[in-house]
């Protein structure tokens, strides 16, 4: 029987790590404020950490807790996402991954930010470290002749607008455009399903009012030839020769509110 939807499904991939999951859940109950339900999706951890999994109870603003363990060694971060989105009943679908980590206010501030507009179909946060060092906020793909310019920060005080970014995403964007593609292992799924967003025609922003802590020094290992293939399928199926990534500079220790930022396209 189809569960009563909630606001938000909160969407958490898992895979061996257990200090950063624990971490990353205790944010979720932590600043979630927003009725939601969190979808746990893990791929093929250790007993300890499946343990921990199923010892998670609904609190707060957390109604309920669905879990999916997968046991093959696939290790698919496509295939996790389209088992949380079908098992998934809320009108937005946000992906939290276990290096990350959220701050006060960011999921509130991207569920406003989606209620801007019926176009928009995806928003994401700024991707910070504990320093306060950028590290993501959206990339421009496929673009061969991009102007050089300087972004102030008055232009970002809402939101700015980028091909590829994730985040919080509307349901309707996976009823037209699909789920991600499995056979991308890994980077390149997020590039092609942002790609089909943008011909079904939504909006992608970045908010720079929101931001999640990424905790890099515990991401995984990619292995340099399964990059290769993942960027080659990429090219092939949207016809892709050339790429121009939208990179934006960085600065040690900064203020909570991110002014003073010199963002700059690269």
């Amino acid at each position: 029987m189809k569960k009563s939807p909630l606001e938000l499904s909160l969407i958490l991939l898992s895979h061996n790590r257990l200090e950063p999951i624990k971490r990353a859940v205790k944010s979720i109950f932590d600043f979630v404020e927003t009725p939601a339900e969190l979808i746990i999706i893990d791929d093929n951890s250790l007993p300890e950490i499946k343990n921990y999994l199923k010892s998670i109870k609904p609190a707060k603003a957390v109604k309920r807790v669905i879990r999916h363990f997968f046991h093959d060694g696939i290790n698919s971060i496509s295939r996790s996402r389209n088992t949380g989105i079908n098992l998934s009943n809320g009108k937005f679908i946000y992906f939290i991954a276990d290096d990350y980590e959220l701050t006060p206010d960011s999921t509130r501030i991207l569920l406003q930010s989606m209620a801007l507009s019926t176009r928009i179909g995806i928003v994401g946060p700024l991707y910070i470290s504990k320093e306060k060092d950028l590290r993501f906020c959206g990339s421009a793909l496929n673009i061969e002749s991009f102007p050089e310019r300087k972004i102030s920060f008055e232009d970002l005080i809402n939101m700015f607008e980028v091909d590829h970014i994730t985040g919080m995403i509307k349901r309707e964007v996976f009823d037209k455009a699909g789920l991600y593609d499995e056979r991308f292992a890994l980077r390149q799924e997020d590039m092609d399903f942002s790609l089909r967003v943008k011909q079904e025609g939504f909006k992608i922003f970045c908010q720079p009012r929101a931001a999640v802590y990424h905790h890099r020094d515990i991401g995984s290992n990619v292995v340099a030839h399964d990059m290769q293939s993942a960027l080659a399928l990429y090219r092939l199926k949207h016809n892709i020769t050339k790429f121009k990534f939208f990179k934006i500079a960085t600065t040690p220790a900064l203020s909570n509110d991110f002014q003073g930022l010199p963002y700059t396209y690269e």
